[in-house]
């Protein structure tokens, strides 16, 4: 594994044939790391993360806050976009769950450790997310598909910390759970980026000329996008 430092930050490096562009990539607990495409120099890739060091900066600064930030305690109430999860004391060993209708109640063992508690409700809210994202987006991404004459395999669902979605070689269209946590403008455009990929499997200019006559205001939701992450 090799790293880059510049200006205090040590950027892990992942050199590949997979990659298309130079990107910048962070996720808790992963850093941050830079992938390369071959064929570029140690200086080209330096340059390319000094103009991005704000960036760097101002999301490591969120990643920071969202650690402190999420601290579960019995009793909250989590308003997802669908379903309302209350955190529930109860004497038994481990955790359970039941749901009725929108309402879901997660049991939670009285004498449990913050830490392992903040884990259990982050993982189970990401199920959660999921369970909405198969209630719908299938129907959205069809409907979107149809409307502009793409055609994609299949769809699937995933609590991502790298990306908002993928397309395949096969055209098969990965979605992050995540995108219950933007606005429907933003979902869509993340639906139709990867269906512009059934056709352009780069992001060249053909691609987001591609994205642009599909989506017009998709220059504002990818500026919304990476604000989120």
């Amino acid at each position: 594994m090799e790293f880059i430092e510049v200006q205090g930050h040590k950027i892990e490096v992942r050199l590949g044939r997979k990659y298309r562009n130079l990107s910048l990539r962070m996720a808790p607990g992963k850093g941050v790391w830079v992938n390369v495409p071959l064929g570029y120099s140690a200086s080209q890739v330096t340059d390319f993360i000094k103009k991005h060091i704000e960036w760097i900066d101002n999301n490591l600064e969120k990643f920071e806050a969202q650690k402190l930030e999420k601290q579960y305690s019995i009793g909250d109430k989590i308003k997802t976009r669908l379903y309302s999860v209350e955190l529930v004391e109860h004497t038994g060993a481990g955790f359970a769950s039941r749901k009725v209708g929108r309402e879901i109640k997660l049991y939670v063992p009285s004498l449990v450790k913050q830490e392992v508690l903040n884990k259990v409700v982050t993982d189970f809210i990401a199920k959660v997310m999921k369970l909405e994202c198969q209630e719908l987006l299938p129907m959205r991404v069809k409907e979107l598909a149809e409307r502009y004459g793409f055609k994609y395999r299949k769809l699937s669902f995933r609590n991502n910390s790298t990306n908002w979605g993928s397309c395949s070689a096969e055209n098969n269209i990965s979605l992050n759970v995540r995108l219950m946590l933007t606005r429907n403008e933003v979902i869509d455009y993340v639906i139709l980026h990867e269906l512009c990929h059934t056709k352009v499997r780069n992001h060249s200019d053909q691609f987001w000329s591609l994205v642009e006559s599909v989506c017009p205001d998709y220059k504002t939701l990818r500026k919304e996008l990476k604000m989120i992450r």
